[in-house]
């Protein structure tokens, strides 16, 4: 088998960074196998306070969702606003 050259790793890299879904999905699997190696002895050990840590975290994420969607969508409707506004 033949032994890959550094320009041939690095056209590798960029056609990755290049596709944001894959990039994306890789690095939710890399953060995901991390999150769960490191807790997983806490899940076994006291499961029902972590599970209920789990959902603690849970609803504060689906505030921050929450207010994230909403800070966006008024910065989009803000700038479309303004591009509108240049057009005329």
């Amino acid at each position: 088998m033949k032994k890959p050259n550094v320009s041939q790793l690095y056209e590798k890299f960029v056609g990755i960074v290049e596709k944001p879904l894959l990039t994306n999905l890789l690095v939710l699997l890399v953060l995901t196998v991390l999150v769960i190696a490191l807790s997983l002895h806490y899940y076994i050990e006291d499961y029902y306070n972590f599970v209920g840590q789990v959902l603690a975290e849970a609803h504060g994420m689906l505030f921050d969702v929450a207010i994230y969607g909403l800070l966006i969508y008024y910065l989009n409707e803000n700038g479309q606003t303004r591009l509108r506004g240049a057009d005329v």
